[in-house]
């Protein structure tokens, strides 16, 4: 009986696997081609969005309002604390430290 459901069976036709397989190329194509880039630039962009949200979080805290020449001073220092820290990390990662 077994045998009988064997010979019944039907294999794929090898029109339908160079179609899936033109298909799964077009869909890889696009996302390295088109989707890609577009990522590449967002995930660029989003150190510098956090940075922005923790510098005003910060400074707020602090009664110090966005756009004022008050915040743009408390963001350069936060800027340089933010150097020194990556400074220290280096050193330590080169065993300065």
């Amino acid at each position: 009986m077994s045998d009988v459901r064997l010979a019944n069976t039907r294999s794929i036709s090898p029109f339908s696997l160079i179609v899936a397989t033109v298909a799964m190329l077009a869909c890889g194509l696009y996302a390295l081609l088109i989707t890609g880039p577009a990522m590449r630039i967002a995930a660029a962009a989003q150190p510098a969005r956090e940075i922005s949200n923790e510098n005003t979080g910060f400074c707020e805290k602090f009664s110090v309002r966005a756009g004022t020449p008050d915040f743009l001073k408390c963001a350069d220092e936060l800027s340089l604390v933010r150097q020194k820290q990556t400074e220290r990390d280096g050193a330590a990662e080169a065993g300065i430290l």
